[in-house]
């Protein structure tokens, strides 16, 4: 990393990397840095989490990215030693082990983990440490982006402010809702990086692969008269996708020929995962499942007796294709269809392949209803810089639906419009999506212009109180420039708690539902800014904003209305 080798001449710097949320991708990582601890020596590369089995610093606490936890006792042999040799030895062993802070601390994705690597960030910037410079660094952010319990869009727009933060990454292949629905916001535009070589010269990608559609619409793919999916107790959605590949397969028997190795993701809830592998067992008994989920993770197939051989995968060193690729080898089933099922753990920032294990050499995606950020982080574990591997014979075959096709052509379009045309520059959301409006109409690219999670809105406060609603109806024409006319009775747009009014469009109220509201959950100067702007809902409104009654206090029945408002 060209930041720690600036160190001496700048500041001594720290990199706090935050993960997707699965142990095995955090693990996956953390094996690419062992230049890094090799260089600086063992704890220079930590790992945060609860659970880590590696050759890295565990920590658990944030207290311990700052201060050595207490150590416990190391085992010696039973050799009697003088108390002055043991004196000696624990001197010379407190001096050889003296503290320092990591260089790098790699945390998974996750409500605690976000909490706690901001708690640190907040604690370096009182700059009581040796540290001068901090480098943030969020994987796959669009899809933790919306964590409402840990308001990740305010701490990164809080510590953006910090001196001893130096620069602050986020990765993605489908960034569209970084972007908030605001036209002007700290949001509404960000900075892209600008890279000079991104070494796409061996990069397989959507014009390099072979799509067969069909399916789109088929009735008979949403056909729910089958008593196995009554006894799975599988949804209309799981039914198309099962159908979907059920029938491909069929079709299409050479897809699990040998040394195969085949893509074949389910949909999000793991009982489909399960299903999809007994269909799979059912219809070639000689697979390998690769099954990758938050509760299992492992490889499974059958012996030449017919046994069920389960074996979890724990990846302690290297990338997971690798270790895929020593254990077929090493069981004498290289030569078996190799097939990878899952959603949310194979569905984005996984590294699933590797030389050894070989490229996919077919993939199903039977999904008649599915986001385009969903649908691309699926295609991109197909995809990669690998076109000179010596193991790659063909071009990857794709068994899905139209649908999927085009949301694959046209995300892989956005992603490259944006390293063409907009590297090194402020970018707002309508630019990255310009392929969008290039699409034919009939193809049905335009029309999945919209086919992203709703955007996060960004609110401001409007800078005077209002003392009544008529009051507030002008300012909000002074801020949308139309006509709004309220009515003056608060009782029609507030809900009434024993003669107190709280707001009635929040999701949330500190914890609380609407209907457990009391008086001292009314909105108070005191308490005014804690609330999340992650909570307010404007479901039928053209103008986003909302007024909320604000008291002086709880001992006082007097108040005037704040405005939040959205543009």
């Amino acid at each position: 990393m060209e930041s720690l080798k600036q160190d001496e001449a700048q500041g001594r710097s720290i990199h706090i990397v935050l993960t997707m949320n699965t142990l095995l991708n955090n693990k996956q990582f953390s094996n690419r840095l062992s230049e890094v601890n090799n260089k600086y020596g063992d704890g220079s590369v930590c790992v945060f989490a609860s659970v880590y089995k590696g050759d890295y610093r565990h920590i658990k606490q944030t207290e311990h990215i700052f201060s050595e936890p207490e150590a416990k006792p190391k085992k010696t042999n039973k050799t009697k030693k003088s108390r002055e040799d043991r004196d000696t030895e624990d001197t010379v062993e407190t001096e050889d082990a003296e503290w320092e802070m990591p260089r790098i601390v790699i945390a998974c994705s996750n409500t605690k983990r976000f909490n706690d690597c901001f708690d640190t960030i907040y604690r370096l910037g009182e700059g009581n440490t040796a540290v001068k410079r901090v480098f943030v660094y969020f994987d796959e952010l669009h899809k933790y982006i919306k964590n409402t319990a840990c308001n990740i869009r305010k701490h990164i727009e809080t510590i953006n402010d910090l001196e001893i933060v130096s620069a602050m990454y986020a990765m993605s292949a489908s960034p569209n809702n970084i972007w908030s629905d605001n036209k002007m916001s700290f949001w509404s535009n960000i900075n892209i990086l600008h890279i000079d070589n991104y070494y796409d010269t061996d990069y397989i990608g959507y014009n390099d692969i072979n799509f067969i559609c069909y399916g789109d619409n088929d009735s008979a793919y949403k056909s729910t008269k089958n008593a196995d999916y009554a006894d799975a107790g599988l949804r209309d959605n799981e039914i198309f996708t099962m159908n979907f590949i059920k029938d491909t397969l069929k079709k299409y028997p050479e897809i699990l020929s040998k040394y195969s190795r085949v893509f074949i993701p389910a949909n999000l809830r793991r009982i489909t995962h399960s299903y999809l592998r007994e269909c799979l067992f059912k219809h070639e008994p000689s697979c390998v499942i690769i099954l990758l989920n938050s509760a299992e993770k492992s490889i499974q197939y059958k012996n030449e007796d017919g046994d069920t051989i389960t074996q979890p995968i724990v990846l302690k060193e290297g990338e997971l294709g690798d270790l895929i690729a020593n254990y077929m080898e090493a069981n004498n089933i290289s030569d078996r269809p190799l097939v990878y099922i899952g959603f949310v753990c194979v569905g984005m920032g996984q590294t699933l392949v590797s030389e050894k294990l070989g490229s996919f050499t077919a993939a199903i995606f039977g999904y008649d209803n599915i986001l385009n950020d969903t649908m691309y982080q699926l295609f991109g574990r197909i995809t990669g810089r690998f076109r000179n591997w010596d193991k790659r014979k063909k071009a990857t075959d794709v068994y899905s639906t139209k649908r999927c096709k085009n949301i694959c052509q046209v995300m892989e379009e956005c992603a490259k419009n944006v390293i063409a045309k907009h590297g090194g520059k402020k970018l707002d959301a309508n630019k990255y999506l310009e392929p969008f409006n290039n699409g034919d109409k009939i193809t049905g690219v335009y029309q999945l212009k919209n086919n992203f999670e709703e955007k996060d809105a960004e609110y401001f406060e409007f800078p005077k109180f209002a003392d009544s609603m008529p009051e507030v109806s002008k300012m909000l024409c002074d801020i949308f420039h139309i006509k709004i006319e309220l009515e003056e009775d608060p009782g029609k747009y507030f809900c009434d708690i024993e003669g107190y009014y709280i707001t009635k469009y929040l999701r949330k109220y500190n914890g609380k539902k609407q209907d457990e509201l009391k008086p001292e959950d009314r909105h108070t100067e005191a308490n005014i800014a804690s609330i999340n702007a992650m909570y307010i809902k404007n479901d039928n409104k053209i103008c986003k904003y909302i007024v909320i009654p604000v008291y002086e206090s709880l001992e006082s029945s007097k108040f005037k209305y704040r405005i939040l408002y959205s543009i």
